[in-house]
C-alpha cells in the first residue's frame, strides 16, 4: 500500500479474492479504481474495500449480479431492505422446491422398479410446486376473494358463515390446516370465545407470515403458527375440539391418510368442518376466459375431481362415521372488468401467461360483455362437511 492506495492484487488479497475478480467487478462497473497509474495499474483506496466486502455479502447471499449493481449503485438502505425481503421469498422458495425434490427422491427409492411409479411421483410433485408457487404470498388469493367480497349477493359473507357452523364454545382447542393469511379468524376477531386456543396451519411460509402479521393473541384468545405440510401431517399437540380445512382438501393427494390423522386429533365429541366447491362454481366466468383464449386452463374440473361438493361425502366417509354436506347459497353480479380481469389473472394455471401478452384486448373485451349485459352473472356453487 502506498499513501493509502491498493493496487488490484492488495486489493485482492486483502479481501481474500482473486485479482481476475477485482477485474470483473471494474469491467461491469461495480467496482472503479479511485485512479490509475502512469503505467495503467489499477488503484483503490478503504472505500473500495468497503464497496467490494458489500459485493461479496450480497453474492454470499445469492442476489443476482444484475441485483448486486443495482443495489450498490443506488445507495440506498430503503433499497436494500426491501431487496433483502424479495431475496428471502426468493430463498424461500427454493428452499421449499429442493424439498419437494428431496421427497420426490425418498418416495422415488420405494418404487425404483417401476418407470410408471416414478413418472406418476414426478408428476405429483411438480402438480404441488405449482400449488406452492401460487400460494407463496397471499397476492393471488386476495384477487380472488376481492371479487367475493365486493359482489357476492349474500351480504352475509363467507367467513362469518363457516363461523357459525363451527359453533364454537370457551377454552376450545381448535386447528385449522391450511390457514392461508387467517382471513377465516380475522373476519371473526371480535367472536370468538373466551379461553379458545387456536392452531393456524399452513405449508406455505409466507402466508403464515402474513396471519402472524393479520392476527395478534390477547388475553381472551391465543393464536399459535406452525408450517405443516397436510400431505403428510403430524402435530405433537393434546387433541382438539375443531379440526378445519377450509378450501384446501383439492390441493391435498393423501387425503384419506390425513382423514384418519384427523380424526385421531380429534376429541371424542369433537367435529372437522372441510368446506370446498362444487362443479357449477364460477363456470360462467371460466367460460368467459374459454371464450377470450380457448388456450386458457382453469384447473377446475382437476380440483372437483380431487375433492368437491359432489364427491366429498364418499371420500370423509372413510374415516368418519357421520358425515352432513351443508351449503353456502350465494352468487355474483360484477359490473367491474378489473374484478373479473384480476380473478381470472389469478387463477392456477396458465392463464396469466396468456393474458399478459393481451391485456388490452382482454380488458376491452370484459368491458363490451359488461356493456351488452349491464353486469356478468356468475354462479357460485361452495358448501361445508360437518363429521364426526
Amino acid at each position: 500500500m502506498v499513501n493509502g492506495k491498493y493496487t488490484a492484487g492488495e486489493l485482492a488479497k486483502l479481501c481474500g479474492v482473486s485479482v481476475r475478480t477485482i477485474r470483473y467487478y471494474d469491467v461491469k462497473g461495480l467496482l472503479k479504481p479511485i485512479e490509475y497509474s502512469e503505467a495503467g495499474y489499477r488503484y483503490y483506496d478503504d472505500s473500495s474495500i468497503n464497496t467490494l466486502q458489500k459485493i461479496l455479502m450480497l453474492k454470499y447471499l445469492g442476489f443476482s449480479l444484475e441485483k448486486i449493481i443495482e443495489i450498490i449503485n443506488s445507495n440506498l438502505g430503503e433499497n436494500l431492505s426491501q431487496s433483502l425481503k424479495e431475496q428471502r421469498r426468493l430463498l424461500m422458495e427454493k428452499r421449499e422446491h429442493i424439498n419437494l425434490i428431496i421427497n420426490a427422491v425418498e418416495e422415488a427409492e420405494r418404487y425404483s422398479d417401476s418407470w410408471e411409479s416414478l413418472i406418476k411421483i414426478i408428476s405429483l410433485t411438480n402438480e404441488k410446486e405449482e400449488v406452492i408457487k401460487q400460494y407463496s404470498t397471499d397476492i393471488n388469493l386476495n384477487k380472488r376473494m376481492n371479487i367475493h367480497d365486493k359482489f357476492s349477493t349474500n351480504s352475509y359473507g363467507w367467513h362469518k358463515w363457516v363461523f357459525d357452523k363451527m359453533k364454537l364454545k370457551e377454552n376450545m382447542r381448535i386447528l385449522e390446516i391450511g390457514c392461508g393469511n387467517g382471513a377465516l379468524w380475522l373476519n371473526n376477531l371480535n367472536r370468538i370465545p373466551k379461553g379458545c386456543n387456536i392452531f393456524l396451519t399452513d405449508y406455505s411460509e409466507g402466508m403464515l407470515e402474513k396471519a402472524k402479521r393479520n392476527i395478534i393473541s390477547n388475553n381472551d384468545v391465543k393464536f399459535q403458527f406452525m408450517q405443516k405440510d397436510a400431505d403428510n401431517f403430524e402435530i405433537d399437540e393434546d387433541k382438539f375440539d375443531i379440526i378445519i380445512a377450509n378450501h384446501v382438501l383439492f390441493y391435498i393427494k393423501n387425503r384419506e391418510k390425513l382423514f384418519y390423522s384427523i380424526r385421531r386429533l380429534l376429541k371424542n365429541e369433537g367435529v372437522f368442518y372441510c368446506s370446498t366447491i362444487g362443479r357449477e362454481h364460477m363456470l360462467e366466468l371460466h367460460n368467459l376466459a374459454y371464450e377470450f383464449d380457448e388456450r386458457i386452463c382453469i384447473p377446475h374440473d382437476e380440483m372437483c375431481n380431487e375433492f368437491s361438493l359432489e364427491n366429498g361425502k364418499e371420500q370423509l366417509s372413510k374415516a368418519f362415521n357421520r358425515v352432513s354436506r351443508i351449503d353456502y347459497e350465494d352468487s355474483l353480479i360484477v359490473d367491474d372488468s378489473k374484478a373479473l380481469y384480476d380473478y381470472v389473472y389469478s387463477i392456477p394455471g396458465n392463464a396469466a401467461n396468456l393474458i399478459d401478452n393481451s391485456k388490452k384486448d382482454f380488458k376491452e373485451f370484459l368491458d363490451d360483455k359488461i356493456e351488452k349485459e349491464g353486469a356478468i352473472y356468475i354462479n357460485k356453487s361452495t358448501g361445508i362437511f360437518r363429521c364426526h
